[in-house]
């Protein structure tokens, strides 16, 4: 009996691993047909594999923002391009891996993409402020504040390489507008700009109101 626990151990552990992996090859396989239903209506087609940066055929200036250099094993996949005359924006789920030595994870967000050609974007980070970013205050780390909105202030930490430039693209208008809402993240620079939760896949079913809120951030953020 004890010669053979194990034996029974390693197979049980095997047979639910195994268990795991069907089982989320099944719900990414149900993801992209819904996704497939879903993209046409919206206003995109579809490209659902899973993709190195350098195969992604998407320009140079979006792929140097910082979040795409975030952790190791970077992929794109589930790639929402605009059918012809639709404007210029994609959709795309990026996922990267998180190692600790010990441990690793995947993160994973759907990120929304705007191209903005005739744009001069500063370059500048937004996302939510958490306690690890008030620490950094603490240590005098930067954040671009504003006296005309504390609670946006409170809410938010940016940064930008151009403190003045990066001001100047945020208020009035997106200062105001993103104070009311919370938990957005948001880069930029030279043409192009990008809106995303921070390692949140969205649902599918959200997908559609997702988008309408990433795009109004965009506009807040570059009017015209």
């Amino acid at each position: 009996m004890f010669v053979w626990l194990p034996v029974v151990i390693v197979v049980a552990v095997g047979a639910i691993v195994g268990a795991v992996i069907f089982m989320a090859r099944g719900a990414e396989k149900r993801r992209v047909e819904e996704l497939q239903s879903l993209a046409p209506m919206l206003g995109f087609s579809l490209e659902p594999a899973s993709r190195k940066m350098g195969d992604s055929e998407l320009g140079a200036g979006l792929l140097s923002l910082p979040l795409f250099k975030h952790g190791g094993a970077p992929r794109l996949r589930n790639l929402m391009r605009p059918l012809a005359g639709r404007g210029d924006e994609v959709v795309v789920e990026f996922r990267y891996t998180v190692s600790t030595g010990h441990s690793a994870h995947v993160v994973e967000q759907t990120v929304a993409a705007f191209h903005r050609p005739d744009a001069r974007i500063p370059e500048f980070r937004l996302s939510p402020e958490g306690v690890f970013s008030k620490i950094g205050h603490m240590l005098g780390g930067q954040d671009i504040d504003f006296d005309s909105n504390a609670e946006f202030s409170s809410r938010y930490v940016l940064k930008g390489q151009d403190a003045d430039a990066t001001r100047a693209f945020f208020e009035p208008q997106a200062v105001t507008y993103l104070a009311d809402r919370p938990g957005w993240s948001a880069q930029g620079a030279g043409e192009w700009l990008i809106v995303f939760r921070a390692s949140k896949r969205e649902k599918v079913e959200n997908l559609r109101e997702w988008l309408e809120e990433a795009r109004r951030v965009a506009r807040v953020l570059d009017p015209r």
